[in-house]
């Protein structure tokens, strides 16, 4: 009798454990896909663990490409679409074989799309390595603003110089009339 109440306690133990587990997965799950960030993680074989929706459509995921586990073929993509596909997978490459570093960088697309990466390595409590996340976030329309207000500010720049070229010469003018007016009325005294 008494192992059976043991047993009953145990599984009731277990049953609240996995309920909450599947409380917290459904949480962890809801803000990954709320993101408005591109979300990959991986395992330390390269494997997809986990990744939401923005993270297909900022990259462009082709379908035939979205469904799969190993995250070759998904590399070999975005490493083709960008503009540097070399500097690009150097990178990738340069922190899977580095677990434990961080990075972050600007990826410029042959389509125009600019895009910040930022991955971490995915840790235990304990220290033990899970693998990597990949961040993406869309900062085209940042990268063209900043364009623009350069571009502005280098007319400002220019209309400056040139302003103060003006200001220069009206003032040698004003000069030069002063001296020759001071002539003119030397002259007419004379």
């Amino acid at each position: 009798v008494q192992f059976v109440l043991a047993v009953t306690r145990d599984v009731t133990r277990i049953r609240a454990a996995a309920e909450e587990l599947r409380r917290e997965t459904a949480l962890l799950e809801a803000l990954v896909n709320s993101s408005l960030d591109g979300i990959l993680v991986v395992n330390h074989q390269g494997q997809k663990v986990a990744q939401n929706e923005q993270f297909d459509r900022l990259l462009k995921i082709p379908p035939h490409i979205v469904g799969q586990h190993n995250d070759k073929e998904r590399l070999e993509f975005v490493t083709n679409a960008t503009k540097s596909p070399q500097k690009f997978l150097e990178r990738v490459e340069y922190l899977y074989a580095h677990p434990d570093e961080t990075g972050r960088d600007e990826l410029d697309f042959k389509d125009g799309t600019v895009l910040d990466r930022y991955s971490a390595p995915v840790r235990g409590k304990a220290g033990q390595h899970y693998g990597r996340i990949w961040m993406f976030r869309d900062i085209t329309e940042r990268k063209l603003t900043e364009a623009k207000v350069e571009a502005l500010n280098k007319e400002l720049i220019a209309s400056s110089h040139q302003s103060g070229m003006a200001e220069v010469a009206t003032s040698v003018l004003h000069n030069v009339g002063n001296v020759l007016n001071s002539v003119n009325v030397s002259s007419t005294l004379i």
